[in-house]
């Protein structure tokens, strides 16, 4: 089987996590993404640490299965071969800040007028419209705007807490490929292109879910949980003889199941603990019941436990025993590529797991303008109008 996305030309204008995220997945698809960048600068996350052999491991970890073009888009005959490029392209993402893709000549009215059938994808932290659209975000500040630190941390520390993981770059990066491959597809059927817009903050505010459902409908607010969750029992960590452990006690079923492995059958029949609402309305009493309990065994002691017994648990891995792990392993999300400096390089693999699709990092993270020449020498360009170009800072090679 093929590469589900073959053939098809992605334009990317984007930097930083959810817009290189999101045209990564499209290259996982068998894509030909092409990153625009600009020569000598490259990537804003080329420059964050930490850095290996002077290649920033930010950049490498959403840049895979891409080729670099080092052009300057303020040059007209960069523009040109962008607009070349455009116009054989299927896909366009990009997520400059508000006002750059009109000074620059790459808003969706330019870019449709040199493909009509483009299917052209603008990320922003607050929209493209609207009172915010100037307005400049990254992962911590959306967090905070979209109400996620609120309801992160401990609700007796006052204190704003930031998700560890970028987690509204990735799931806008998601919400981007998943529009584009929904165009795609509506593209078939009518052979038309679209414009798509993806946000961080409507990231946010779907992420909600029923934190924000619970509110509109019965004006509750959720409070911070910890560990766990609002309203979800004996749903959080807890701490063993040598680390931590999580369990997730949340229906009836598993209730039975918990009181059962633990010898405690007789608290299904106690009063404060005879329905999950009880439960809920006396959990510091369950935490504190079987707290002590759980500090007499270890974590894998525990863990076995409850998987014998049928319920949700897990020990409170660190990273290196997730990059480790025989599962993580077997759905091959830890993938190999020879680069061209740093020798063979560990990276992520796919998430997109199609059966008959390889799953494997073909283009290793490139180096600024590695492609350069071969995307060019595509466009039509000899070798002596490339470097004449180079000579006059047009485009860039390392």
């Amino acid at each position: 089987m093929g590469m589900p996305l073959e053939g098809i030309r992605v334009i990317d204008l984007s930097s930083t996590i959810a817009g290189p995220f999101c045209t990564s997945l499209l290259g996982d698809m068998g894509a030909d993404v092409v990153k625009i960048e600009e020569p000598g600068k490259g990537d804003d996350s080329r420059h964050s640490l930490p850095a290996y052999n002077g290649m920033s491991c930010f950049f490498m970890a959403y840049n895979r299965n891409k080729r670099s073009l080092a052009v300057n888009l303020k040059d007209p005959r960069g523009l040109e071969i962008c607009l070349k490029l455009i116009r054989k392209a299927h896909i366009l993402v990009e997520n400059l800040r508000q006002g750059v893709t009109t000074r620059l000549g790459l808003d969706y009215e330019k870019v449709l007028a040199e493909n009509p059938g483009i299917i052209y994808c603008s990320i922003s932290a607050f929209g493209r419209k609207g009172p915010l659209s100037h307005k400049v975000g990254y992962e911590a500040v959306m967090q905070a705007y979209g109400g996620m630190m609120s309801v992160t941390g401990f609700e007796d520390d006052p204190r704003p807490v930031r998700c560890g993981y970028s987690v509204t770059d990735i799931f806008t990066g998601l919400t981007a490929y998943g529009s584009i491959v929904t165009a795609l597809y509506n593209r078939e059927r009518t052979g038309k292109g679209t414009y798509i817009e993806a946000t961080l903050l409507n990231t946010q505010v779907i992420a909600m879910g029923h934190y924000a459902t619970s509110y509109m409908i019965a004006g509750e607010i959720p409070a911070k949980a910890g560990s766990g969750g609002p309203r979800l029992g004996l749903y959080q960590a807890f701490e063993a003889k040598d680390g931590y452990f999580v369990i997730g006690v949340n229906t009836e079923r598993l209730w039975q199941r918990f009181c059962d492995a633990l010898g405690r059958r007789d608290l299904l029949s106690a009063p404060e603990f005879c329905s999950h609402i009880r439960r809920v309305e006396n959990c510091d009493k369950l935490v504190a019941i079987f707290s002590d309990l759980f500090r007499s065994k270890s974590v894998n002691e525990w863990v076995q436990l409850f998987d014998q017994a049928g319920i949700p648990c897990s020990r409170v891995n660190t990273l290196p025993q997730v990059l480790e792990d025989e599962q993580v392993r077997l759905y091959q999300m830890i993938g190999e590529a020879t680069h061209p400096t740093l020798g063979t390089l560990k990276l992520l693999g796919t998430p997109l797991k199609l059966s008959g699709a390889e799953h494997t990092v073909k283009v290793p993270p490139p180096l600024l303008g590695e492609h350069t020449d071969e995307i060019l020498s595509e466009l039509g360009y000899d070798a002596t109008e490339r470097n004449l170009l180079k000579q006059e800072g047009v485009i860039a090679s390392p």
